[in-house]
């Protein structure tokens, strides 16, 4: 059983305007953004930074956000820009802060 872990989910994905790097085909590459955040007991404490992935569909290749070519980068830092983190991704880090409000005005002196 995993107390601490973390985790990724997908925020965006659009379909590049490049050509693809490999294959070079037209509007076949789709390009991801992720969040990754760290977890306890699978209850979503603080966001841990952005990744991404582009892939393509004819060649099924697909390249994490250091390898992609300049033009692919430049598309995935303009869409990961637009992406904002959810605010869920605090709610452990609002309840421990309840937690510890609630214990601190019902201690008995």
């Amino acid at each position: 059983m995993y107390i601490i872990g973390h985790k990724s989910i997908l925020l965006a994905k659009e379909m590049a305007q490049e050509k693809c790097p490999n294959c070079a085909s037209n509007h076949s590459v789709e390009i991801e953004v992720f969040q990754k955040y760290v977890h306890f007991f699978y209850i979503p404490y603080l966001p841990a930074g952005k990744t991404g992935v582009s892939y393509c569909s004819n060649c099924h290749q697909a390249l994490l956000d250091k390898d992609m070519p300049a033009n692919l980068k430049e598309d995935y830092q303009q869409l990961k820009a637009k992406t904002k983190i959810p605010i869920w991704m605090f709610s452990g880090l609002v309840l421990m802060i309840l937690l510890i409000l609630y214990q601190q005005n019902h201690q008995q002196p």
